[in-house]
Formats: structure tokens, C-alpha cells, sequence
């Protein structure tokens, strides 16, 4: 029998502009995704929720990243992996497929370990033309990735202690007397400064984030406030920024999204028991605590909200 998806394809193969199958399990199989990706030219809009994994597993994907070859228009794209092995459909999602894509959204699989480092550099490398990322189930990222897309690492600590020590020496050498500005060290903010500038990040991942005005990543519970720090480093112009499950972040994560995004317009991140939130028309950090016990995604109520 011919599934509805690849009848209503080849119905309205010459207009179909968007698709949206969001929560729709069993509608996609890849004869249908073939029958799209052969007809549907004009397609910009993408929304799909892959069944569960099978036997022939990979022939979905080929078929998914044949769609992202020929329907060269589609520039927003949403894939719920969630019920199936992810990482094929990673494979499937990355260039040359969907080379004008502006907006992803991509949910992995929890059961399979959630997405991992070397996915995402795989998934972003090459896409310096996305403009919003939404990635779920994310429990395979490492604490060191975002730093180390920053060039930054145990190296750079120690140069930092290195350059203090320095600069105290410095200071001990004259005794109290006045050093001429040529001889003073540079101040410890321009040093960071020109820091950030030497260590601009350049790795094709890092590169992506560079472009994103909208950010959203859920279930990365091994991110740190140092891992905040070097995202917020990495989201420069980001307006929008939602972490959601990184249970291990703090204020101070606030603070690095805020000093480090120019146009920030909002950044929430939503925490076990409370929600951390700012956005530029209240100038206000509030905290909003959870009056039932929560999820990593989400929260049932609260109890109040405290500003600060």
C-alpha cells in the first residue's frame, strides 16, 4: 500500500512548501521521504518524527539526507530522533544536505546517551548560515567541549597565574614607587580582552555557533559554569539563549551569558528547583523557584519569583 506521506507528496508536488508531521510516529518511512525528496523542489519547511528504529535501519536516513540534497530550498528543518538511534540521523543532517538551512531543531535520543561532542561538530561543522539551533536530549556533551572550542584549557590557566605572578613581581621590584606607564603590565581586564581576541575561536563548529541569534539546548547535565562561559563566548550575537537540564550551573552562568552576547534580548535557564532569567526590558535577574518537584525540562509550578 502507498503510505499518505508519499501520496500527498506526489499530489502536491509542485506547491508543497511546508510539511509538518510533528508528532505524527508512523507517517514517515523512506519511500515516502524518496517521493519528497524526487517532487517536493519547492519545499522550505520540514517537520518530521522518525518511528522507531527497525532491522533495515539506514535506509530512512539515506532517504532523509536525500531530501535535504534535492529540495535545496528548505531553510527551517525540525527532526524528532528520540524513539530511534540518533546518531545515522546526524549523519543524514549534515552538508552537503540542507546547505541553505537557517533553523534547526533536533531531538536525540536519551536511551542512546543523547548527543555527543563529536556529533554536534559533526552535525555543525560548514553551517555558518544557521540562525537558530534547538538541540534536546544532550546528555552526551562533555564538560571541556565549549572550552575547548575556545581554544581555551588548562594551558591558558596557567599562563593566566603565570601573568599575575609576573605582574606582582613587577610591582614588588619598585617598592612602593611609581612605575612609568611604559613599564606597567597591562591591566588584568585588558589582558583578558586581548585574550579573547588572540583565541577567537576557528574550528568549523565553533564558527556556526558564531551566526546563531536564537540558542535552546536541553539535557546537557555535564555543562559547568566554565562550559557556560565559553558559550557565551562562542553565542557572541546571540539574542536568545534558553539552557534547560544542566543542573550544575549557577548565577554566575547568568552573568557570562550577559557580559559575553551583545544583543542579548532573554536568557533563561531552568534548573532543578528554580528557573534563572534576564531579559533587557526588565534590566533584572529573577529567580523562579518550583513549587512541584521538577524535571530536567521543565517544571510543574512555582511558588514566586525573587529579583535581584
Amino acid at each position: 500500500l502507498t503510505s499518505p506521506l508519499k501520496q500527498l507528496a506526489s499530489t502536491y508536488s509542485s506547491t508543497l512548501q511546508q510539511l509538518r508531521l510533528d508528532g505524527m510516529r508512523d507517517v514517515v518511512d523512506a519511500p515516502a521521504l524518496e517521493a519528497v525528496a524526487s517532487s517536493c523542489a519547492s519545499l522550505q519547511q520540514l517537520a518530521l518524527m522518525l518511528p522507531p528504529s527497525r532491522d533495515a535501519d539506514g535506509a530512512l536516513e539515506a532517504s532523509l539526507h536525500n531530501v535535504g540534497l534535492s529540495c535545496s530550498q528548505l531553510v527551517m528543518l525540525h527532526i524528532d530522533a528520540s524513539v530511534r538511534t540518533h546518531r545515522p540521523t546526524v549523519d543524514s543532517l549534515a552538508l552537503p544536505a540542507f546547505p541553505k538551512l537557517r533553523s534547526l531543531t533536533l531531538t536525540c535520543s536519551a536511551k542512546s546517551g543523547g548527543l555527543g561532542d563529536a556529533e554536534l561538530e559533526h552535525l555543525l561543522t560548514g553551517r555558518t548560515g544557521l540562525e537558530s539551533l534547538d538541540l534536546r536530549n544532550c546528555e552526551g556533551l562533555s564538560e571541556g567541549l565549549f572550552p575547548r572550542w575556545c581554544n581555551r584549557g588548562e594551558r591558558h590557566d596557567e599562563a593566566e597565574l603565570v601573568q599575575r605572578l609576573d605582574q606582582a613581581l613587577i610591582s614588588s621590584l619598585h617598592f612602593g614607587g611609581t612605575t612609568p606607564a611604559s613599564a606597567q603590565p597591562p591591566l588584568q581586564s585588558d589582558r583578558l580582552r586581548n585574550s579573547r581576541r588572540r583565541r577567537h575561536p576557528r574550528c568549523p563548529p565553533a564558527m556556526a555557533l558564531r551566526s546563531l541569534t536564537s540558542f535552546s539546548l536541553g539535557g546537557a547535565t555535564a555543562l559547568s559554569d566554565r562550559s557556560a562561559d565559553a558559550l557565551a563566548e562562542l553565542l557572541h550575537d546571540s539574542q536568545t539563549v534558553v539552557l534547560r537540564g544542566s543542573l550544575l550551573l549557577t548565577e554566575e552562568s547568568l552573568r557570562s551569558f550577559r557580559k559575553c552576547c551583545r544583543f542579548l534580548k532573554l536568557v533563561s535557564i531552568v534548573l532543578r528547583d528554580r528557573t534563572l532569567y534576564w531579559t533587557s526590558t526588565t534590566k533584572t535577574v529573577k529567580k523562579r523557584h518550583h513549587r512541584l518537584k521538577s524535571t530536567l525540562w521543565g517544571t510543574s509550578g512555582s511558588s514566586g519569583t525573587e529579583s535581584n
